[in-house]
């Protein structure tokens, strides 16, 4: 991996944040940013890279990738790529029990706390089980085993649409349990067709349903895609989205919300709240839940959770306050941002998301609370430039909030960019990445 300074307003800034996080003396902290490349004598991806995702101790990335040079004898189509620095390794885990190359594209990789497993979901129909269509697969990187998580308690894969079977993988810490988004009717009696969230216990086989109405049921309409942080690390907590009713008592529905299910308490949760516990008064979804729990960021076009605007912005609900609050909204050369979207947040409240902007292309900003000088722009070049090109389709922070990552297509955030496809890019504190330095810098 190549890695460059950062600018100096960003190197500034964000030293301090780490300083802060850590406690750390100004000789300790030493923060670095980059672009993912495949080992030499590759110099750059020959491919699109997207789908960023990091373990929650921060040391591992995965993300997708159509390039046929992350690895040797790499095949042509979208495949899960893992970088990892604890072990200094570059895998595909687009692979097969049995070590062949899946024959269908893999995307939306999941990272489980350590980075020993990883779920995804895949076209591909060599998983060891007569399937078609998308499917959720979890990857142990340790055994090599591919389970495939999105089957019934017969063993059955999901059989819903083309466009809703088994999508958007999340997966819990350990790696056992696995949540996704289905449409199909065969996984458990009485789904309807409709699109809801499901959690596949990998040890003991059991599927159980995720986004129930607040009496236990299926709700009348589906749910929305789910994101790949929609689990706990401990498994025990998952957020949705849903226009329906009777998720939580004296919310109509009609509007998608935000909702949280407590898999061991059996309740539901409204997360897109306001002060009063009033529900948001426009759409609301593209919810991401730290590790610990304590904190679910999402998108909202609400008037009345803190912004006055209804252009669609990111908010926090803080569980253990009953609070949500506004994600400031960045500005770039002094021009505010027209709205934000894509988000994840850490166990200690930190973000990461992505805003855009008129006259410019979209780009990948950092808030801690409490801390002076944030929100600040991540996808800078080293002299300051904002990205030249779409930054944080994918975005993805760690536990601690010390590692993030996100793809950009932009050319000029790192020296000798010129691949003109989208790259994945981390930037995170030396301590955490730990091996960094024995790859060297760009």
């Amino acid at each position: 991996m190549r890695f460059t300074t950062l600018p100096t307003t960003l190197r500034t800034l964000q030293a301090a944040l780490v300083l802060s996080l850590l406690g750390a003396t100004p000789a300790s902290a030493q923060v670095l940013f980059g672009r993912l490349v495949p080992p030499p004598p590759a110099l750059q991806s020959n491919g699109p890279s997207l789908d960023a995702n990091v373990s929650d101790d921060g040391r591992v990335f995965a993300f997708s990738s159509s390039a046929t040079n992350w690895v040797p004898g790499s095949i042509t189509g979208s495949k899960v790529i893992v970088v990892d620095f604890g072990q200094r390794t570059v895998e595909n885990l687009s692979l097969n029990l049995a070590g062949a190359a899946l024959n269908g594209s893999s995307i939306g990789p999941a990272i489980g706390g350590g980075g020993r497993y990883v779920s995804f979901e895949t076209l591909a129909n060599n998983l060891g089980i007569a399937s078609s269509g998308w499917q959720i697969v979890r990857k142990d990187r340790q055994t090599g085993q591919l389970f495939v998580a999105s089957t019934n308690s017969s063993g059955q894969p999901a059989s819903g649409s083309a466009a809703g079977q088994a999508r958007s993988a999340s997966i819990s810490a350990d790696g056992n349990l696995v949540a996704f988004r289905s449409d199909a009717s065969n996984l458990i009696t009485g789904s309807g067709g409709n699109a809801h969230i499901y959690v596949k216990n990998i040890q003991t086989g059991t599927l159980d349903l995720a986004s129930p109405t607040s009496s236990g049921g299926f709700p009348t309409i589906g749910t929305s895609a789910s994101t790949v942080r929609s689990i706990s690390a401990d498994g025990r907590l998952v957020v949705f989205q849903t226009g329906a009713p009777n998720i939580v008592a004296g919310v109509s529905g009609g509007g998608f919300q935000v909702y949280l299910r407590d898999r061991t308490a059996g309740i539901n949760e409204l997360i897109s709240a306001g002060p009063g516990g009033i529900a948001s008064n426009s759409q609301s979804d593209n919810a991401a839940i730290s590790p610990n729990g304590r904190y679910v960021s999402f998108r909202s076009f609400a008037s009345n959770l803190g912004s006055p605007l209804t252009t669609s912005r990111v908010f926090v609900r803080d569980r253990l306050t009953g609070t949500t609050f506004l994600v400031p909204v960045p500005q770039v050369n002094g021009n505010p941002a027209n709205g934000c979207r894509e988000s994840d947040v850490s166990d200690t409240g930190t973000i990461v998301y992505t805003c855009f902007f008129s006259g410019l292309f979209d780009q990948v900003f950092t808030h801690i609370p409490g801390v002076a000088g944030t929100p600040f722009i991540v996808s800078t070049s080293s002299g300051g430039s904002a990205g030249n090109e779409l930054s944080g389709s994918s975005v993805a922070i760690d536990a601690s909030g010390r590692s993030l990552s996100f793809d950009s297509r932009a050319s000029n955030l790192v020296t000798d960019d010129t691949n003109a496809v989208a790259d994945i890019f981390i930037l995170g504190d030396a301590s955490v990445l730990d091996g960094l330095f024995g790859d060297g810098f760009e």
